[in-house]
């Protein structure tokens, strides 16, 4: 699926459970497909079963039913409304059966997703864009690409989806759509028990990292890794690296659809990272960062890391809050038009580096093609490429002696 159609399809609101558990995949066996024109009732009757089970709970969530077909809308209304417990329905579930065309505006704690569609009939395509690229161009496209992202957008906590074949056979948008949600469904979420044991605080960070509005509205698009050796992942980009094997509390990747920002979060905890007898306090404490952690973070920075420091000076009152403006404030800087190029310019050195055309000279510190790296006189005689750059080489050699005689001038 083209990738601002899918994010425009903001399936849940803010939540506070994984996303594993907010969509959920219900294929049914549909044996005998010889159905009404644009209708389902095995579908129809396993949502019913399902609404019926919700009313058992406390606390019942409200429920809303999405089709693509008016045809399918009206069944599912009729089976409703016949049961004994359609009072039920209407005053505690608050269910609303809507077709994508009518959902606009409303919004339930519960989707159920009818597609109707079977092996046999599938009519799909007419309802929504058959490709996404350029659809949102194609005036007859535009309508459908609406409806796509209008239905997907209803659900507060949960999407269920109900099909009648297999997820791998939905063709066109609407298949893009489904598998979308799959890999959402999959997406791995690290974990508390994955941080560094000894440190309490960082179990709590990731939750933090998790509950912020920063990661519920990218989440697919948003990876955190614990205890990541970042050290030695840039020694194997890098053979010049030279620095120590740094291990960071979490690198955290974002997907903005033209590039991915990578950004380190440290937890500083006030014993270990700050100068011992200083007087820290909220207005000051970046002066009394320990030097080592300052040369790290400068080291990492020059390889195109952004960093985000955590301590209890800067978290304030509402950590989720704090940590999710930084998080933003990052991202919109990281993605901001640069009208020098720097930008340009960083992201063509990090993939050179990463593809190794590309190294940064030991001494300079600039980043080079390895071609400026090749130095003739090593590997005895047969050349080879070194750690220093040759600009640099030559540059603290004496310059060479002209062997050759000056003619005297005669008067």
């Amino acid at each position: 699926m083209a990738r601002h159609a899918v994010e425009s399809a903001q399936a849940i609101k803010i939540r506070n459970v994984p996303l594993s558990d907010c969509i959920e995949f219900n294929e049914l066996e549909v044996t005998d497909p010889a159905f009404l024109r644009n209708t389902n009732p095995i579908e129809a009757d396993y949502i019913l079963q399902r609404c019926i089970e919700l009313l058992e709970e406390e606390s019942p969530p409200t429920v809303g039913i999405i089709t693509p077909f008016r045809e399918q809308q009206s069944f599912i209304s009729r089976l409703l409304s016949n049961d004994a417990k359609s009072t039920d329905f209407r005053t505690r579930l608050k269910v609303k059966v809507m077709t994508f065309d009518s959902c606009q505006g409303e919004e339930r704690n519960i989707i159920f997703y009818s597609m109707v569609a079977t092996r046999k009939q599938d009519l799909l395509n007419y309802i929504f864009p058959v490709e996404l690229k350029n659809a949102e161009e194609l005036v007859g496209e535009k309508l459908k690409m609406q409806r796509l992202n209008v239905g997907f957008s209803r659900a507060q906590e949960m999407v269920s989806f109900v099909l009648s074949k297999p997820l791998s056979e939905f063709k066109g948008s609407i298949g893009q759509a489904l598998r979308h949600f799959e890999n959402m469904q999959r997406a791995h979420r690290a974990g508390a028990d994955e941080t560094d044991p000894l440190s309490p605080m960082e179990q709590k960070v990731i939750e933090w990292i998790y509950a912020t509005p920063f990661y519920q509205l990218r989440s697919d698009l948003v990876e955190v890794l614990p205890q990541f050796p970042l050290g030695d992942y840039l020694r194997q980009l890098d053979p010049g690296y030279r620095h120590p094997a740094w291990r960071v509390d979490f690198l955290v990747s974002v997907d903005t659809g033209t590039s991915v920002i990578y950004i380190v979060i440290e937890y500083d905890g006030f014993e270990y990272h700050f100068k011992k007898g200083a007087p820290v306090n909220v207005g000051n404490h970046e002066r009394y960062l320990n030097e080592m952690d300052v040369e790290r973070q400068l080291t990492l920075e020059s390889y195109g890391y952004r960093f985000l420091r955590l301590n209890r000076f800067n978290l304030g009152t509402d950590p989720v809050v704090a940590l999710s403006e930084r998080l933003e404030q990052i991202t919109a800087s990281a993605t901001r038009v640069d009208s020098t190029g720097t930008v340009r310019i960083i992201s063509e050195q990090a993939g050179a580096l990463a593809d190794k055309t590309a190294r940064a000279c030991e001494r300079c510190g600039d980043i080079k093609p390895l071609a400026h790296f090749f130095d003739k006189t090593l590997g005895n005689g047969a050349g080879g490429t070194g750690r220093i750059c040759m600009p640099c080489k030559q540059a603290e050699r004496p310059p060479p002696r002209d062997g050759r005689r000056r003619r005297r001038r005669w008067r």
